[in-house]
């Protein structure tokens, strides 16, 4: 499992575990709200609606969290975010 620590700044610093050992990844709290609700299958539409943002800018959130993880698409990204703790199945 992955060290999740809340910093100051409401960010999510986790320290990554298996295939991300030295891997040192930041999380923001609305990061982690648009993987919840990615895994959940929501839509960019439904997910900005949700949130009251943007479609883009949910697009911007998707695309960063993708580089985070070193993720190959939306699928892989859930099952690392699951992987390290920053969300949860249940």
């Amino acid at each position: 499992m992955g060290v999740i620590q809340i910093s100051k700044d409401d960010h999510l610093t986790l320290t990554q575990t298996e295939a991300f050992k030295t891997s040192l990844i930041v999380v923001s709290a609305r990061e982690v709200e648009v993987l919840q609700l990615i895994s959940r299958g929501l839509t960019v539409k439904e997910i900005a609606e949700e949130l009251h943002l943007s479609t883009h800018t949910i697009i911007s959130h998707k695309k960063n969290l993708v580089e985070k993880f070193d993720a190959r698409n939306a699928i892989d990204l859930i099952v690392k975010a699951i992987k390290v703790s920053v969300i949860s199945v249940f």
